[in-house]
């Protein structure tokens, strides 16, 4: 039997577009009347906590029982993993939004607010090093759009 392997392929920014930033707004704010001042702030909050969300992809390979998703996380954090979705092997479908394919080989991607790329990554099999931090590619903005969170 293999031992279980787990390796960052991609740490992606989300791109920050402008039906994002209004999507978001909404869903932060929804009903709140804001003044002027305050949607300004509320504004540069949004654009800051989108500007550092990634999404990262993963390559897991045979996992035991101790492998969680949840387990995906930075020290001196209280992010977790958001969103997650596994993938087939090669990253071009998704399997499953939540739960756990039984394959081998497979890819997990999520999101993770206030990602900082200074900073390893810890896993269910030890900590990863994380590769520097790159533009989204197309494949992975079609499969895994970024969906806002309040």
């Amino acid at each position: 039997m293999q031992q279980p392997a787990v390796k960052v392929l991609g740490a992606y920014r989300v791109l920050l577009t402008d039906d994002l930033l209004r999507k978001t707004m909404e869903t932060k704010y929804r009903g709140i009347k804001l003044s002027d001042a305050q949607r300004r702030q509320a504004t540069a909050f949004v654009q800051d906590e989108l500007s550092s969300v990634v999404l990262l992809e993963i390559l897991v390979s045979d996992p035991d029982q101790r492998f969680k998703v949840g387990d995906f996380a930075q020290s001196d954090s209280d992010q977790a993993p958001y969103n997650e979705a596994y993938c087939t092997a090669d990253g071009t479908a998704v399997i499953s939004r939540f739960d756990q394919p039984h394959a081998g080989t497979f890819r997990v991607a999520f999101f993770l607010h206030f990602f900082d790329a200074s900073r390893p990554l810890a896993s269910s099999y030890g900590v990863l090093k994380v590769p520097p931090v790159q533009e989204m590619p197309e494949r992975l903005q079609k499969l895994l759009p970024y969906e806002p969170v309040d």
